[in-house]
């Protein structure tokens, strides 16, 4: 593979050490880039940009033939906040047979932040090949004077042996569509997936002050929200809407609360991760859900993470007592000991209550959560105890180029006695970030 014709100030060039021993082979192959590097100056610290890349490299795996691959795809750079995204589709060859794959997950993803001292990135690689999936580290920088063009190179390693090593070339092209990667730099369209649990509804962003909502039931009214339907909320940390729709199901009186990202929220200033609360009432009955949403770590990257790291944020829910007589407004924090190495975490759930009709206090305490980390698919699950009993359950998800916020939605039973005289069930959802 050679570069680019359009390319004046980056190469991909690679190194291959074939030692023969008798009927064996052993074979050292590297890639590189390499060129005229943009120094910390030339990079820009505003806006965003998109390259064409190309992919070369190899992935081998005990036991099966190795195999070259190539491909193009897009680099999607934000400099100001200093993040990225890469993905490329690729195409494996057989390095002794004929064999040949592409399509259904043979791809490069790769996430994550610029350096502010220099013209480099790095962050996390995950390989998709016609073996499996395997994930590591990328390595990266801009080329030319104002950061035109960028190279990269990668090395995954997966625990059944399968290892790619690979690079990309690339250079600006106006003709590509830089993908959104936070919501303090929206600039087109997105469409989320609101995630409850096991339900999976949407909400797409049209512009900010407007948007479609799908709930994760048919009975859940939603449609299209604008700035007419915007009403003020209980706190400025909620961008708060009200409608009534039929969705078949007769009349409802729907309001939506979106958590503020970024600076404009007092409580926690989130880049990647939000949520909402969706309640619905018809016939004189209230229905409480929670989401969160935003932009998901990329499946497999974080499969190349070990050490630990702690999350902590805030928690929102709604509590009703089990003859249903009172109903809370739930308030609270949350902690997170996330263990990448063990694939396990641990951590609390802390809540108080406000009784909806009478405004009196509650205390429900502190809650255990303990659980699995399910780095290929970004995701944890676990259950919430006290006192070595099992009450409630936990599903959350990891956002942002490596994982830098984290969110779940939980329901768990308080014992009677903890804030009400009697068991009092808690839904919510709880936002996170890496401390």
């Amino acid at each position: 593979m050679g570069p680019d014709p359009s390319q004046d100030y980056v190469a991909l060039g690679f190194r291959q050490q074939n030692r023969p021993d008798g009927d064996d082979q052993g074979v050292e192959f590297t890639t590189f880039t390499y060129g005229f590097r943009t120094d910390a100056a030339g990079v820009p610290r505003t806006g965003q940009a998109a390259y064409g890349i190309d992919v070369f490299g190899v992935a081998t795996k005990p036991g099966e033939e190795p195999v070259s691959f190539d491909g193009s795809g897009k680099f999607s750079v934000n400099f100001f906040e200093g993040s990225f995204l890469a993905q490329a589709s690729t195409t494996e060859y057989g390095l002794v047979t004929d064999y040949g794959v592409s399509g259904g997950g043979i791809e490069l993803n790769a996430s994550g932040m610029l350096s502010a001292t220099d013209g480099s990135f790095s962050g996390l690689a995950a390989y998709g090949s016609g073996y499996g999936q395997t994930s590591g580290t990328i390595f990266g920088r801009f080329y030319g004077p104002s950061a035109q063009e960028v190279g990269a190179s990668f090395q995954t390693n997966g625990a059944d042996g399968l290892a790619a090593v690979g690079s990309f070339v690339g250079a600006t092209n106006d003709t590509l569509v830089p993908e959104n990667m936070s919501f303090t730099s929206l600039s087109r369209e997105q469409r989320f997936y609101t995630l409850d649990g096991g339900s999976v509804g949407g909400l797409t962003w049209l512009n900010s002050e407007t948007f479609d909502f799908q709930g994760y039931s048919s009975d859940m009214g939603g449609g299209r929200f604008t700035a007419a339907d915007k009403i003020a909320g209980k706190s400025t940390n909620f961008r708060t809407y009200a409608k009534t729709v039929d969705d078949g199901y007769g009349a409802q009186d729907v309001v939506l609360e979106l958590y503020e990202n970024g600076s404009a929220n007092t409580e926690i200033s989130l880049t990647y991760a939000s949520f909402g609360h969706w309640s619905g009432t018809r016939d004189g009955g209230t229905r409480d859900e929670y989401f969160h949403y935003g932009f998901l770590t990329g499946r497999n990257l974080l499969t190349a993470r070990t050490g630990t790291a702690r999350y902590a944020g805030v928690l929102y829910g709604t509590g009703v007592n089990s003859d249903a007589s009172r109903k809370y407004d739930i308030r609270g924090t949350s902690a997170f000991n996330i263990d990448f190495s063990n694939q396990i975490f641990g951590g609390n759930l802390t809540a108080t209550g406000t009784e909806q009709s009478s405004g009196v206090s509650a205390n429900f305490g502190s809650f255990a959560v303990d659980g699995t980390v399910f780095s290929g698919a970004s995701a944890l699950e676990g259950l919430i105890s006290r006192g070595g009993m099992n009450l409630g359950s936990f599903n959350g998800s990891f956002y942002g180029p490596d994982g830098q916020d984290m969110a779940g939605s939980f329901y768990f039973n308080a014992p009677a006695g903890t804030g009400d005289a009697l068991e009092v069930g808690i839904k919510g959802v709880t936002v996170t970030k890496r401390q």
